[in-house]
C-alpha cells in the first residue's frame, strides 16, 4: 500500500508527529485518516520484543509490602 510506504518514508526520515506525518501522506494523495497515522506512529514506539520488562510501579512494589504474603499471586512471590 502506498500510504505505508509513506508513513515507512517519513519514519525513517525521523518525521515522528502525527499531524506532519499525515501532511506527508496527504501529499501523496492516499487516503489516510489522522487516527490511522496515529496508529502507525503507536507501533514504531512500542518497545521491541527483546526489550527488557518495565520496572515494577511505586504503586505495584507498596502493595507487595503492605500486603499480607497470602494475599499476593503467585507471580507476585518472592522465589
Amino acid at each position: 500500500m502506498l500510504g505505508e510506504q509513506v508513513l515507512q518514508q517519513g519514519a525513517a526520515l525521523g518525521v515522528r508527529a502525527a499531524q506532519e506525518l499525515l501532511a506527508v501522506v496527504l501529499q501523496e494523495v492516499e487516503p489516510v485518516t489522522y487516527q490511522m497515522v496515529r496508529a502507525h506512529i503507536a507501533t514504531l514506539r512500542r518497545a521491541p520484543a527483546d526489550a527488557p520488562p518495565w520496572p515494577p510501579s511505586v504503586c505495584q512494589v507498596t502493595g507487595w509490602l503492605t500486603r499480607h504474603p497470602t494475599a499476593l499471586t503467585e507471580e507476585e512471590r518472592p522465589d
